[in-house]
């Protein structure tokens, strides 16, 4: 079972008439599910800033689309072969 922390956020007007607007019959609900996807979305930036640069040594990266999707093609092929 989770452990549920609880603090109180204020919300300004409009922001609240908007929360009510889209989520009447379940606020809080729409609020948890917007403040996890905020978060998902920022862990996912913070991961493609640290990530940034960590192929431009390989040789093997394509530079068009077109050699892109071939090798994206190509690693899914051998990923499906080889699950790890």
């Amino acid at each position: 079972m989770a452990i549920e922390k609880s603090f109180t956020v204020s919300l300004p007007s409009d922001l609240a008439d908007a929360v009510q607007r889209v989520a009447a019959e379940k606020p809080e609900e729409f609020v948890i599910e917007a403040v996890r996807h905020e978060i998902q979305r920022r862990d996912q930036l913070t991961a493609i800033r640290e990530a940034a640069g960590a192929w431009k040594d390989h040789d093997e990266i394509p530079d068009t689309v077109e050699e892109l999707v071939e090798f994206m093609r190509r690693l899914r092929a051998n990923e499906e072969r080889f699950p790890q």
